[in-house]
């Protein structure tokens, strides 16, 4: 980009140290008319006019051509800002999410899962006492102990008579 200025300006100024005229009536001449203009200049030689034609004209070619792709570059530089700017606009929208979800969602679910942990605990805790604090129960939890091992020698006699035969 730098290079293309540096030569449409050096076009630029080629221009007007070639020509004497001034160059603003080329410029704002409007694109539906010709392309290339001839001017003619009267010189003074020796008490005689001479008519000649005017120089500049490969000049102001080439600063057309050099501000041309200047113009061309500062569209595709321009479309890219916008671009950028819409893309930082999306990552700081993103990062602002990924903030929340880090900063408060996700602590918001660890103490609600600590919380349910805590509960659960404290309710086997009570479960237990609430058992072992009871004679009966211990002596209910004692005889289904009992009960079950009784069952389970019942049934390997079982399977022992099956499996003998």
């Amino acid at each position: 980009m730098g290079e293309v200025m540096k030569e449409a300006n050096f076009s630029l100024a080629s221009v007007k140290f070639t020509t004497a005229a001034n160059i603003n009536s080329l410029v704002l001449q409007n694109v539906t008319k010709a392309q290339r203009k001839v001017k003619t200049d009267k010189e003074n030689v020796a008490a005689y006019e001479l008519t000649g034609l005017a120089g500049g004209g490969q000049q102001i070619d080439r600063l057309k051509k050099n501000y041309s792709k200047a113009v061309d570059l500062l569209v595709d530089l321009a479309s890219l800002q916008t671009s950028f700017i819409t893309l930082d606009d999306i990552i700081k929208a993103t990062n602002r999410r990924v903030n929340a979800i880090e900063f408060v969602i996700i602590p918001k679910i660890e103490r609600t899962l600590n919380y349910i942990t805590q509960e659960l605990d404290e309710r086997e805790r009570e479960e237990f006492f609430r058992l072992a604090s009871s004679d009966l129960s211990l002596q209910f939890i004692f005889e289904l102990y009992i009960l079950n091992f009784v069952l389970y020698l019942c049934v390997c006699r079982c399977l022992f008579k099956v499996l003998s035969y």
